[in-house]
């Protein structure tokens, strides 16, 4: 029933009441597996059925963020999709298609989290040889967010892709 459309009250209730069950669930010595599973996949939902109907930005983006980071290291699929998504809103939101723009800050996070999770896995398959793939896969994802970042004249975009660059360019020397 939260998740019917024509309740979006019930829907951002839903939404901030999941948040605390999963930090409740993912904090407690009791951790029931099947539950914590459930919990990403209904708020995918929700952010989904939200900005169909809604459009509230600002909500929106903390949702996404807060998927993004209590999937990034459980589901790594969801957690690039939440970037991608961020992306086609901010996008929309640049082009006027929608009122309200997403977060600076927000883009900043999602971006700089994402670009400190690729470098993360760069220097695991550096150690065991494999990998390289999906660390540039999410490389890829924060650089294209961060060229979402206007604030600065894409000085992050600038400083992530030229800390991408010599990365890249070290694993190619050894």
């Amino acid at each position: 029933m939260c998740l019917d459309a024509r309740h979006s009250d019930r829907l951002e209730r839903a939404a901030d009441l999941i948040l605390h069950i999963h930090t409740y669930i993912a904090n407690s010595c009791h951790t029931n597996q099947r539950h914590q599973e459930k919990i990403p996949t209904v708020m995918e939902k929700i952010i989904n059925t939200c900005w169909r109907n809604n459009k509230d930005i600002t909500r929106l983006a903390r949702w996404i963020r807060c998927l993004f980071q209590m999937t990034i290291t459980t589901d790594p699929v969801m957690s690039l999709r939440c970037l991608d998504q961020a992306h086609a809103i901010a996008n929309k939101a640049a082009m006027q298609q929608i009122p309200e723009p997403y977060p600076v800050e927000e883009l900043e996070w999602l971006a700089t989290t994402a670009f400190n999770h690729a470098v993360d896995l760069w220097f695991a398959s550096v150690d065991e040889g494999d990998g390289q793939d999906t660390a540039k896969a999410w490389a890829e994802k924060a650089l294209m967010l961060s060229g979402a970042v206007t604030i600065g004249e894409g000085a992050l975009h600038k400083a992530l892709q030229d800390k991408w660059m010599r990365l890249r360019g070290m694993g190619q020397q050894s």
